[in-house]
This record gives C-alpha cells, structure tokens and sequence, in this order.
C-alpha cells in the first residue's frame, strides 16, 4: 500500500467582523509545524452579511515582509456562502490569508479554514 499523507485542517477565522472596505489578516500559520508534503493547498471562506470580499495568501520567510503568493488572489468576487478555492502553496515558511471586503457598501463576516496536505 501506498504512503498515507495526514490532512491538516486549520481555522484561520471564525466570525471575523469585516467593516465595508475593510480588511482582515489571520494569524500566522508556521508550515514547519505542518510540513505539507503537497505543494497545493485549500481555502474554505464562509462569509455570511450582505458584502462581497475577495481572499489572497500571503507568505514569509522570515516572519515579517509578507508578500501576496504568485497565484494572486485566490479567490475573488465572494458573496454569502461558503467558496472553496484550491491554490499552490509557494515555497515559504508562514503564511497568512488576508480577507478584504470588495464591495465598499456592506460589511461581511468571515470564517476561513485552510487545508494542508
């Protein structure tokens, strides 16, 4: 049988308040305590308020210049519901998902996810 590879699942936001043209930066994902042996990962948002937001990885070597990854946003035009996007992971050590509300209008909240394998 062939090599089993663990999934990670790891909660970034849970009902994070996004004011109309705001923005909201996760905590910071360490992957040397993932390791993920996969270079794509997943990004589950589920936004819930009448605004749109668009969602971009950012990443780090050193923990402190954070830079969007070379895929761009990962996901763009979100409104309620839940959006599942699949990106490349770049090669970094930290990451964070940056949610920012699109609309100028209303405000959204967001929980976001993010799958390792």
């Amino acid at each position: 049988m062939g090599q089993s590879l663990s999934i990670y699942t790891i909660a970034l936001q849970d009902e994070e308040d996004i004011a109309k043209s705001g923005v909201s930066t996760s905590a910071v994902v360490d992957l040397n305590d993932y390791k993920p042996a996969k270079a794509t990962a997943g990004l589950q948002v589920t936004l819930t308020g009448t605004g749109t937001a668009k969602a971009e990885v950012t990443v780090s070597n050193d923990g402190v210049t954070y830079t969007e990854t070379s895929g761009g946003d990962v996901a763009t035009g979100m409104a309620a519901g839940t959006t599942w996007a699949v990106f490349v992971l770049d090669v970094s050590r930290y990451l964070k998902v940056v949610i920012t509300e699109t609309g100028a209008a209303n405000p959204v909240v967001a929980s976001v996810t993010l799958s390792l394998q």
